[in-house]
């Protein structure tokens, strides 16, 4: 039984069962209405539930798929699936209803309208697991990226970070609002990812230019995140890659004793007006400006310790595109950084060689 990623636990019970469809749907959950869980039934498998056909019951009590409990501190996206008679899912949240429904496409034989009589039990091993769009030159259309968080929700990935180098927004005009046809398209990216239980993480790049003892330049970076805010997003990035490795205005070398002050206050500052507007569940992520390498110096461990609690911090591994990223390394590193680690993995980008296209499998990975 081929499925990607590979669930904690499989019971083949033996034999299949013929899919009827309209299916007849029962819910008992409180997290999503009965119309909402159609729709994703609909989206994701193809199958309308407003009948009296295979029956699917979707429950937050795990008893009635004969289980007692699920074994991990990421419960909110376990599900456990057991296909007999009925096809029955239990999951805790949405996104975990979404981490079933993904297995059970891939479980279904559309060619015979079956479905094999198993019981799975599975929950993700990283609290996040998904795609930068962080590349250099031309970046994705708005319609592949609907079609990316589609396909991330499908293989159990939760968060898409949103910082294309080249979108002049993000980067060199970071000091600017979107146009208003751009916050449309953002809208419908952020809606599609709420559908399909992807964390939306919008991300702006200010390291070029941006003055950080300044007030103005915090206000107009709060300004911007919080235009993004009303469009349903509470998730931010701030990033200083591949910038200056010192402090480049008189003002910020008077006030801050190194770079690393500076970023972490800067982002500090933004952190507290986004919880003083938004409430205290905003996260950031912050690419530092030393973002790669084991042996890391004075400026990653003095961000990492004066970044604010709940504050990530991102990492590329040994190299910018690492060949292996070893499970020694990542610890020494995530313990570095205050345990606030995420792993910017740069496989399969090719932004530093685009006459080709890396499909090889994913290897050197602990």
């Amino acid at each position: 039984m081929n499925l990607i990623p590979k669930p904690r636990r499989v019971e083949v019970l033996g034999g299949s069962i013929q899919v009827t469809l309209p299916a007849s749907l029962a819910v008992n959950v409180n997290f999503a209405s009965i119309e909402e869980i159609s729709e994703l039934l609909r989206d994701i498998l193809g199958w309308e539930s407003a009948g009296s056909g295979t029956v699917i019951r979707i429950t937050s009590m795990l008893r009635e798929l004969g289980l007692e409990r699920i074994e991990t501190k990421l419960e909110e996206e376990a599900y456990a699936l057991r296909i007999d008679e009925e096809v029955k899912i239990y999951a805790k949240s949405y996104r975990g209803l979404v981490n079933a429904l993904a297995t059970l496409k891939q479980l279904y034989d559309k060619e015979n309208s079956s479905l094999p009589r198993v019981l799975i039990v599975d929950y993700p091993a990283f609290k996040y697991r998904g795609i930068v769009e962080g590349f250099y030159y031309r970046p994705w259309s708005w319609r592949d990226r609907r079609e990316m968080v589609k396909f991330m929700a499908l293989y159990k990935m939760n968060a898409y970070i949103y910082a294309p180098k080249d979108d002049p927004y993000h980067r060199d005009k970071w000091r600017l609002n979107y146009p208003e046809e751009i916050l449309e398209e953002i809208k419908a990216l952020v809606e599609t990812a709420k559908k399909y239980g992807v964390e939306f993480i919008f991300a702006v790049s200010p390291g070029l230019s941006a003055v950080y003892s300044s007030k103005e330049d915090e206000d107009k970076l709060v300004e911007k995140l919080l235009s993004i805010a009303k469009l349903g997003v509470k998730s931010f990035g701030i990033f200083y890659d591949d910038i200056p490795g010192q402090l480049i205005h008189e003002e910020d070398k008077k006030k801050y004793s190194s770079l690393a002050e500076a970023h972490a206050d800067f982002t500090n500052r933004v952190l507290k007006r986004l919880k003083q507007e938004l409430g205290d569940d905003v996260t950031i992520v912050v690419t530092p400006t030393e973002y790669m390498g084991v042996e890391l110096g004075q400026y990653f461990k003095e961000l990492s310790e004066k970044l604010a609690e709940g504050v990530y911090i991102m990492w590329t591994g040994p190299l910018v595109c690492s060949l292996e990223i070893s499970y020694d390394a990542a610890s020494k590193v995530s313990k570095l950084s205050q345990n606030r680690l995420l792993v910017w993995d740069n496989y399969p980008v090719n932004d530093y060689a685009r006459n080709r296209l890396n499909m090889g499998p994913l290897r050197g990975r602990d």
